[in-house]
């Protein structure tokens, strides 16, 4: 089952919270992890007591009260309202945070990720960062809010600052798709580099030389890795390089259309392109139909990422295993794993690599090959 959170917040219609309200408890970092404990030892009294005082019920001295009180003030204790709601409907809910909710690598990742824990009944909540910072440092803390059972993250490219955020829970923590530093959380992720490699070698032991590759942002642990590993292709095969083959694109369509562009108006004797990822790959479809360029007579292409209908294009195009799913799947083991009270590992961080297989179709073929 999932939840999603948007600006205006509805959980199966029995909650809703404005933005405003929930800022205004979450953004004082850290403060919002004072639990009832906290107080509790701050007072010298039992949770049950600062419980009652709490709740307004009968029975306690007012001395008792007033240290009650005292230490909710010094403390900047608020009751979670929100979580204890969740908790009375025993949802059992696991954090995600993603960048997209439109993009079908995250889509597959959730479905990978549901299927791994609904079994052992816990339920997703969806949240989407737009990969922005901002939006990254305060959905972290509204799951911290909500006190859910575990997050999920794909964190963005400004990722220290959310790590010093979720190292004041005891949430447990997952990462997908980046790992994150600083912080005692598991994470599972592709073998970017080596992934990268595989591509080179494909194109390379075709006879191609000039091989050009659209990279993501520079401030995008996935982009740094996968470009790394494009380089080292090309050492392993003894190829030159330019840096007018090397061109961002975001890991986007139209960044993928504009990065193909320029590329095509800088260098004319390339014959191969590698796209990081297959949303910069369909922007390079899009651009070398544009120029008339047929593949692989005239070009061939390889994509870092497999596309759903692949096999219905003419030709079909080389990718790398599309590894979304298991990603999810993995996350949701580790996510278990943390939650397991019979796990004696689980103060052992795990980081799990997916090494995706090449998946060769039509669209790569030997230099110079017309088909």
């Amino acid at each position: 089952m999932f939840f999603i959170i948007e600006n205006v917040y509805s959980i199966c219609n029995f909650i809703l919270i404005t933005f405003e309200n929930v800022f205004s408890l979450v953004q004082r970092g850290c403060e919002m992890s004072v639990t009832i404990k906290d107080v509790a030892q701050k007072a010298g009294v039992s949770i049950a007591t600062v419980s009652r005082v709490l709740n307004g019920k009968d029975g306690i001295s007012d001395e008792l009260e007033y240290r009650v009180r005292m230490a909710v003030q010094e403390l900047g204790y608020h009751p979670n309202l929100l979580a204890q709601g969740l908790r009375r409907l025993n949802l059992n809910l696991i954090g995600v945070m993603i960048p997209s909710q439109t993009d079908m690598f995250f889509m597959r990742l959730l479905k990978g990720l549901e299927d791994q824990i609904q079994p052992f009944g816990y339920n997703i909540l969806i949240t989407t960062t737009q990969g922005k910072s901002e939006l990254e440092l305060y959905y972290a803390k509204v799951l911290m809010q909500y006190q859910v059972s575990a997050i999920v993250v794909a964190p963005g490219p400004e990722k220290s600052l959310l790590s010093d955020i979720l190292k004041c829970t005891e949430i447990p923590v997952i990462a997908v798709n980046e790992a994150l530093e600083g912080i005692n959380a598991d994470s599972v992720f592709h073998d970017n580099v080596s992934g990268a490699r595989t591509l080179v070698d494909h194109l390379a032991s075709l006879g191609h030389e000039k091989i050009a590759f659209l990279s993501g942002r520079d401030n995008m642990v996935t982009a740094q890795k996968r470009l790394e590993g494009y380089l080292q292709g090309l050492e392993d095969h003894a190829l030159h390089y330019e840096p007018d083959l090397v061109q961002p694109s975001e890991f986007s369509i139209s960044g993928g259309l504009n990065a193909t562009r320029r590329l095509l108006d800088t260098v004319h004797d390339v014959t191969a392109i590698i796209a990081g990822n297959n949303q910069a790959g369909i922007g390079c479809l899009f651009a070398l139909k544009e120029r008339g360029i047929c593949l692989p007579g005239d070009m061939s292409l390889a994509l870092f990422g497999d596309l759903d209908y692949s096999e219905l294009l003419s030709p079909p195009v080389t990718a790398l295993q599309d590894m979304s799913y298991k990603m999810g799947r993995e996350a949701g083991r580790l996510v278990l794993r943390r939650l397991s009270k019979d796990d004696d590992s689980r103060g052992e961080v795990e980081r799990v690599r997916l090494k995706p297989k090449l998946i060769v179709r039509g669209s790569t073929a030997p230099i110079g090959q017309v088909l």
